[in-house]
């Protein structure tokens, strides 16, 4: 159970060394998928997919949300799979990717080959992959945070106008003020954000806030800046 690219790949990395195969699913709001990988010297999860998405290209479950039905849905599949391989019955999935669209109903059996790449000799770390090249974001947990001089910090919320709106917590003592500026406007207004002392931006969950530090980080590179991680979720967790 992994909603993260890196993990991925390193299960797969780590099945092809040991010759074992893995049975996959994936979902994603309305939509379901499920493989088998590595059978019988089938196709790889690298044969499907050989390299990570550029960042931000796929939004995390916890960030797009997902049919509640659905995960039950896969995994039911993908038990299903591991009965078939267990006991050598029916056709296992391999080299065969079934999606599933659970407002239609509708499934569909796409085929993929086994392309030629070395076995790994050793598990090596992807996370990189999944990062811009600029750099890696420095996250601040929330309790380090709340314990932090605010005076030299400028805090940027980067939710829509509604959420800051609706929003019940305020993320700042009374004599302190943060800035509002969504993410969709970060571009035409990362001037107004001040530069000469630590930056953290923040958002409901921790994601776009990321996206954030990164655009802000290209047009200024030497600047401390932060993402609030887990954002406002995980502040309100802490302090509760």
């Amino acid at each position: 159970g992994s909603d993260n690219f890196p993990t991925r790949y390193l299960v797969n990395d780590a099945a092809v060394m040991c010759n074992r195969p893995v049975v996959f699913g994936s979902i994603y709001k309305f939509e379901g998928q499920v493989s088998v990988f590595n059978y019988r010297g089938g196709p790889t999860y690298r044969c499907l997919f050989p390299s990570p998405p550029p960042p931000g290209a796929s939004p995390n479950c916890a960030e797009i949300g997902v049919l509640g039905v659905l995960p039950g849905l896969i995994g039911t599949m993908q038990a299903n799979e591991v009965m078939k391989i267990i006991c050598g019955l029916g056709e296992v999935l391999s080299g065969k990717l079934l999606t599933i669209d659970c407002l239609s109903m509708r499934t569909q059996v796409l085929k993929f080959r086994k392309t030629v790449h070395e076995i790994p000799e050793a598990l090596n770390d992807t996370e990189y992959a999944c990062i811009r090249e600029e750099g890696v974001i420095v996250e601040v947990a929330p309790e380090d945070f709340i314990k932090s001089d605010l005076k030299n910090i400028t805090v940027v919320d980067v939710r829509t106008s509604k959420e800051r709106e609706n929003s019940q917590m305020d993320i700042l003592p009374p004599d302190h003020d943060d800035i509002h500026i969504p993410l969709d406007q970060l571009q035409s207004l990362h001037h107004t954000i001040p530069t000469h002392q630590a930056v953290v931006f923040y958002c409901q969950s921790g994601v776009r806030s990321q996206q954030a530090a990164q655009l802000f980080l290209q047009e200024y590179p030497s600047t401390n800046v932060q993402s609030l991680r887990g954002g406002l979720t995980a502040l309100l967790n802490s302090v509760t």
